[in-house]
């Protein structure tokens, strides 16, 4: 016949609990320790993400003025044009 195992005693009982405490507190230490890394990581994420933001609409903000300036430009010359031309004989004023 099998042998039973000694039964344990209540000091192994605290001592295998100590070891078990203590295991969950490392792994709740490392848990702590790796979400504060994450966070500081996501600040950092959120931080230049907020940056590109800006530059993003600083120079779409550039952009389109550029544009209008162009379009101002691009009009003037236009009329500018259109003024200094010889008319021509299907555009002449009717009287």
């Amino acid at each position: 016949m099998s042998e039973k195992p000694a039964p344990i005693t209540p000091e192994e009982q605290i001592d295998n609990l100590k070891q078990r405490v203590q295991q969950l507190e490392d792994t709740v230490h490392y848990l702590s320790n790796t979400l504060a890394i994450h966070g500081i990581l996501n600040e950092a994420e959120a931080s230049v993400a907020k940056k590109m933001r800006r530059e993003g609409q600083e120079i779409l903000a550039g952009e389109q003025q550029r544009l209008r300036w162009s379009f101002r430009i691009r009009e003037a010359n236009k009329e500018r044009y259109l003024s200094a031309g010889p008319v021509r004989p299907d555009e002449e004023p009717t009287p």
